[in-house]
C-alpha cells in the first residue's frame, strides 16, 4: 500500500524547483551579460585612451545604455527569483499530508494490512502455545511411566533409590521454546539466530 499524497506533493515540489530554477537562470545570465558588459565598457574607454585616442562616444552610449538596461534586469530577475524562493510552494499543505497520513491512509493501512498480519500472528500464538502444551503434557506423560518404572524396579523413595538416576529424563519443551534472546531479536524485526534457516 502506497500513500498516493506524497506522491502529489513529490510532483508539485518538482514544478516549483523548475520554475525556481527558471528565475535563477534567467538571474544568472542577466548578472553574468551585465558583468562582461560592464567589462567591454571599461575595455573600450581604457584601449581608446591608452592609444591616445579620443574615446567612441556612439560606442560607449550604446554599451552605457546596455548597462543600464541590463542592470534593471538583473535587479528585476534577482528579485524574482528571491521571492519565488520564499514564497513559491506546493499547493498540498504540510498540515493536509498530515491529517491524510493520521486519518484516511493510517486506518487503510491498519485495517488491510496490519491487522490481517497480526490475526496471523495471534492464530500463530494460540498454535505455538498449543503445540508447546501438547509437549509439556507427553513429556509429563513419560515422566509418570519413568517412575512408575522407577518404584517398579525400586521402591524405596529416598536418596538410596538405585534406579531413579539411571532412567533418563527428556526435557523436549528446551528445544522449542523462545528464550529473551529469542524474543529480543523478533521485536526488532529479525528472524532469531537459531531459527534463520527458515529466511526471514
Amino acid at each position: 500500500m502506497k500513500f498516493k499524497l506524497i506522491e502529489k506533493v513529490m510532483q508539485e515540489r518538482g514544478e516549483v524547483q523548475a520554475q525556481q530554477k527558471a528565475f535563477q537562470d534567467e538571474y544568472l545570465t542577466a548578472r553574468d551579460e551585465l558583468t562582461e558588459t560592464k567589462a567591454l565598457y571599461e575595455r573600450t574607454l581604457t584601449e581608446s585612451v591608452s592609444a591616445g585616442q579620443r574615446p567612441d562616444d556612439k560606442a560607449l552610449d550604446a554599451l552605457s545604455d546596455k548597462i543600464s538596461e541590463l542592470t534593471r534586469k538583473a535587479e528585476r530577475t534577482g528579485r524574482a527569483y528571491e521571492v519565488t524562493t520564499h514564497s513559491l510552494r506546493p499547493k498540498t499543505a504540510n498540515d493536509e499530508v498530515i491529517s491524510a497520513w493520521n486519518g484516511e491512509y493510517l486506518h487503510q493501512y491498519t485495517t488491510q494490512v496490519i491487522a490481517p498480519k497480526i490475526d496471523a500472528a495471534n492464530a500463530a500464538r494460540d498454535a505455538y502455545i498449543d503445540a508447546v502444551l501438547a509437549v509439556r503434557e507427553a513429556e509429563q506423560a513419560y515422566e509418570t511411566e519413568r517412575m512408575s518404572v522407577v518404584f517398579t524396579l525400586d521402591p524405596r523413595n529416598d536418596l538410596h533409590n538405585t534406579v531413579i538416576y539411571k532412567l533418563h529424563k527428556i526435557n523436549p519443551a528446551s528445544a522449542i521454546l523462545l528464550n529473551s534472546d529469542d524474543l529480543h531479536s523478533i521485536n526488532g524485526g529479525h528472524r532469531p539466530a537459531a531459527y534463520s534457516t527458515g529466511g526471514k
